[in-house]
């Protein structure tokens, strides 16, 4: 602590640096715990709002830099959540912690349908009902809930969930005042518009998934190492070649991207099954299913295992 720095003013330039120099000129992951002491500084001035500002970025840049989902993660937001009803917080605020808890729960594989988020943490239709249709709070809520579905979609491979829900994220700006939450966004519309592309769903979401990656592909110019691996994934995705994959790999690696480092696995095996290179691809894919499962997705990996006869029996370790 500084001398004669208040909390308050040490809460608001901390969320200030990590959600603007910080995410954009180092990897996000530096941040997550930084926007956690922004919500207990923030506590401590009795400034509720910009407190709940840095908790809902500590979630937003905990998705962006692929942190271990772990029971303990669940317990955060679930702790975030009733201190929303302890500070009496709008429900629009409550809710992206509900948002939050449920994504973990899909990537486990503790629902059913993993793009639908109806859980033990939320229902979608109930949560989307207690605002108006119309009103500002009911469009946001809509979009935050969108871009973790996004997410989901692309990674457990949902073509109908990645065309309904580009449908909603398309209309909202490419810039986001909170990065992680932006990063998000556009990252995963873009994957989802080049797999649609290559499902032969429209021409229309080629041109999306490239307007995304010239959005990383500037940023990634401009010192940002963050989205400088986004656009070598997009890449890798947009012209798929084992060597386009292998430099996306290396670089989720190098930058600690652990859910896009399985991710660009998983693509990368896929695309070698699709060419009949059975050896290459069951490489790639069981550094897949063990990335997966390193960052806690074991609903990924059940669903690996049930596509992947070889992968049958994987165990961690193995």
């Amino acid at each position: 602590r500084i001398p004669g720095v208040t909390s308050e003013t040490c809460c608001k330039v901390m969320l200030g640096c990590y959600n603007g120099g910080f995410v954009l000129r180092g990897p996000m992951r530096r941040s997550v715990e930084g926007f956690m002491d922004g919500y207990t500084h923030g506590i401590k001035a009795g400034d509720t709002e910009w407190a709940f500002i840095g908790a809902m970025c500590y979630g937003w840049a905990f998705f962006a830099s692929g942190c271990q989902i772990t029971a303990v993660t669940e317990a955060k937001f679930a702790f975030y959540e009733e201190e929303c009803r302890r500070f009496r917080q709008p429900p629009s605020v409550s809710v992206v912690f509900s948002i939050y808890r449920q994504c973990c729960l899909s990537l486990q594989g503790k629902t059913p349908n993993p793009c639908v988020f109806d859980g033990k943490a939320m229902r979608e239709k109930a949560a989307l009902d207690n605002f108006d249709p119309e009103s500002s709070t009911y469009k946001q809520t809509l979009r935050d809930m969108s871009n973790l579905k996004m997410m989901a979609a692309c990674i457990f491979r949902d073509m109908e969930a990645m065309e309904s829900i580009i449908h909603i994220l398309k209309t909202w700006p490419d810039f986001d005042i909170l990065v992680c939450r932006g990063y998000i966004r556009l990252l995963w519309v873009a994957f989802g518009c080049f797999e649609l592309t290559r499902a032969g769903r429209g021409k229309c979401f080629l041109a999306l998934g490239k307007k995304h990656m010239k959005w990383f592909q500037n940023g990634g110019r401009k010192g940002n190492p963050n989205d400088h691996v986004a656009s070598l994934c997009l890449q890798a995705e947009n012209k798929q070649t084992k060597k386009n994959y292998d430099t996306a790999i290396k670089a989720c690696s190098d930058l600690g991207i652990l859910h896009m480092e399985a991710f660009m696995n998983e693509r990368c095996g896929l695309c070698q099954l699709e060419r009949n290179k059975q050896d290459h691809a069951e490489a790639y894919l069981t550094k897949a299913i063990a990335l997966y499962y390193e960052w806690g997705a074991t609903g990924k990996v059940t669903q690996m295992r049930r596509q992947h006869e070889f992968l049958g029996h994987w165990r961690r370790g193995a």
